[in-house]
């Protein structure tokens, strides 16, 4: 976060905001993965000067990722050009103002005093039992997985079910759940040496259909917002968006199924601990 913060001051790199957003996500995960081993205190406020950076930047990103999809349209949808070329000032005037108010947050934002919280962490987390650390941490995985299942389930858009009527809702809430789950799984690769690959790969294909499907509808979102003020083009182009958002959302679910459930059933791949293994069978093992 410290690296980009420099970026995100000048503001001319939409990547540093990019980046600075992904490494305060992290950092929250982080904290969150030692949630019983740290003092509730003080990983909280740790945690939500995070937080404050990670909201501070949210509409920035999205409009920039809106930015790059009018560029998308521009170059791909005759059709759209002219009122996606109307737009684009304005959405770069409401970046130009969303920034601004990220800006003052990270300036007065105490960095030294964020370092010096964590280091705390970090000296709380001294030797703390990784094995116990591992167990607790894969149960709290587990769950997250569970509410994935039954986001999937509950929505209709699991492996039995066909396209619900209203896809594009229920997509949003199982893609935050994705992206936690994935985040989660990250977090227990680099601290307890496991190895769900195949499972954040999955997780990463979800993210990025959804995603894509997700920022359509930031964007129409936008272009009827101001289309009050703005007039005719951005209602143009208000509809058209919403066309391909019919595609890609009755698209994806379909596409989706496999994938997402077989990230939710494959079992974690990590190696189980050195009391799991002397008191557990292969199978046990597989089965918790």
């Amino acid at each position: 976060m410290v690296r980009h913060r420099k970026g995100v001051l000048a503001g001319r790199d939409p990547e540093a905001v990019h980046q600075m957003r992904v490494a305060s996500r992290r950092l929250r995960a982080a904290l969150a993965f030692f949630r019983s081993e740290v003092p509730g205190k003080r990983r909280r406020r740790a945690s939500r000067a995070v937080t404050r950076i990670t909201n501070r930047l949210g509409e920035v990103r999205q409009l920039d990722v809106s930015s790059a999809l009018l560029d998308h349209l521009i170059a791909e949808s005759p059709a759209a050009r002219n009122a996606a070329e109307f737009a684009r000032p304005l959405l770069a005037a409401d970046r130009g103002r969303a920034l601004v108010v990220a800006q003052r947050a990270i300036a007065r934002t105490d960095f030294g005093k964020l370092r010096r919280r964590i280091q705390k962490v970090q000296k709380a987390l001294r030797g703390c039992d990784t094995e116990s650390l591992s167990d607790r941490a894969r149960r709290r995985v587990s769950r997250r997985g569970k509410r994935l299942a039954a986001l999937w389930g509950d929505n209709r858009a699991g492996p039995a079910a066909g396209v619900p009527a209203d896809p594009k809702q229920p997509l949003h809430a199982i893609r935050i759940a994705t992206k936690k789950l994935r985040y989660s799984l990250e977090a227990g690769q680099r601290i307890c040496g496991w190895h769900p690959r195949h499972t954040i790969g999955k997780a990463r294909e979800v993210q990025e259909v959804l995603g894509h499907l997700h920022d359509l509808e930031v964007l129409r979102h936008w272009c009827k917002a101001r289309s009050a003020r703005s007039g005719g083009p951005l209602h143009a182009l208000a509809r058209h968006i919403e066309e391909q958002e019919t595609a890609v959302a009755l698209g994806a679910v379909m596409a989706l199924r496999e994938a997402a459930c077989a990230a939710l059933m494959r079992p974690l791949q990590a190696r189980p601990s050195r009391r799991a293994a002397a008191g557990m069978t292969a199978s046990s093992t597989v089965q918790r």
